[in-house]
């Protein structure tokens, strides 16, 4: 059964591998560094950076999308 939500070590992975100035694919030297510096495991490191990547944006509820929606379609019929 796969997992309702990505764990903090998967979303770290995600982070790094899809920001350039922060993966290692593109820059070893700095990844490596940073590694050696931070003296934690390669798994707690992406832990951790997965904690921080976490978003803490507003999210509409369905509610409010239907509704938005809704009113742009009436805006759109009225013109």
């Amino acid at each position: 059964m796969p997992r309702k939500y990505k764990t903090e070590y998967v979303m770290g992975v995600e982070k790094v591998l899809n920001t350039p100035s922060m993966s290692f694919v593109h820059s070893p030297a700095v990844f490596n560094e940073i590694h050696k510096k931070s003296g934690m495991s390669l798994h707690d490191m992406f832990k951790h950076i997965g904690r921080s990547s976490k978003t803490r944006e507003y999210k509409p509820s369905d509610s409010e999308r239907s509704e938005a929606r809704l009113t742009s379609l009436k805006e759109k019929s009225d013109k």
